[in-house]
Order: structure tokens, then C-alpha cells, then sequence
């Protein structure tokens, strides 16, 4: 998988999960990610952005063989991942970031009364 598609499916699913459960927990009466009210104005404001963390290692490999036809490949490891021996150069690094996200919100209901 590609560093790019990975991040998007984590970020993706983050959301989806969170949007999912703010639908579960609702019907018995919770919130999931509720919005907040805004002390000046006293109107209903989405929650602040939420980081979320990565911490990746990703290989970039370079090989002769004809699969990847002597390029620089970049991929996302996993465990149980396997690897060709042969004529190919690997190297692997770790990336950690954050990415700033505003997951999906529900109204308040403490702010409602």
C-alpha cells in the first residue's frame, strides 16, 4: 500500500467510525464528539480539529528485477510482510506526524435544556 492511500484509509475510517458510534451511543442516549458553545456568542460550535498521530515505518527499496523495472519503490511495511532476495537495495525510516482532523460532531445535548 502507498503512504498516500494509507492515510487517507486511516483518516477515512477514523471518521466513519466516529459517525458510526455517535449513531450507537446517541440511541441510549450519549454523544460521541459533541459539539461546544461558544462563550461569546452562546451558539452551538464544532468541536476544535483533533490530532491524529502516525507512526510509520516505511522501506523504499531500489532493484534491477523486472518487477519494478529498476525504480525506486516506496511502500508502507506491515507485519508478515515478505520480501525478494536478490539483486535490490532496501532502507528502511520511520516517519511520525500529526494531522490536525475536525471529526464528524452531534449537537449537545447539555446545550439544548
Amino acid at each position: 500500500m502507498n503512504l498516500d492511500s494509507f492515510i487517507t484509509q486511516v483518516i477515512t475510517d477514523i471518521a466513519k467510525g466516529v459517525k458510526d458510534s455517535q449513531l450507537e451511543v446517541g440511541s441510549l442516549g450519549g454523544s460521541v464528539n459533541p459539539n461546544d458553545m461558544d462563550g461569546f456568542s452562546g451558539k452551538e460550535v464544532s468541536p476544535l480539529p483533533q490530532n491524529i498521530s502516525f507512526d510509520i515505518l516505511v522501506e523504499t527499496s531500489e532493484s534491477n528485477e523486472d518487477d519494478l523495472g529498476g525504480k525506486v519503490a516506496i511502500k508502507v511495511l506491515s507485519f508478515g510482510a515478505s520480501h525478494k532476495t536478490g539483486d535490490k537495495y532496501t532502507h528502511s525510516q520511520r516517519i511520525k506526524f500529526e494531522v490536525p482532523v475536525v471529526l464528524p460532531s452531534t449537537s449537545n445535548p447539555r446545550l439544548l435544556k
